[in-house]
């Protein structure tokens, strides 16, 4: 969940695994998907612009993380 500072390291330290199990396997291309604090992806949120602002930050460092792999990070 990137969009909260509570779990944005969390999540980050994922994407860091994942990133480094991607390129492994010679990938080009890391898919970010939709996470919230409910379960399954049917439920739409509604981010404050608190919210808005730390997802874009914490997306950017998902591209550093991806782009230091060797990866383009694309936003599903």
């Amino acid at each position: 969940m990137l969009y909260t500072d509570e779990y944005a390291r969390p999540s980050l330290d994922y994407v860091r695994r994942a990133a480094a199990t991607l390129a492994g396997t010679g990938a080009h291309v890391m898919v970010l998907g939709p996470d919230s604090h409910y379960d399954g992806y049917d439920t739409s949120i509604t981010l404050d612009d608190a919210e808005w602002a730390t997802f874009f930050a914490n997306l950017a460092e998902v591209e550093h993380i991806a782009g230091d792999r060797g990866l383009v990070t694309a936003l599903h």
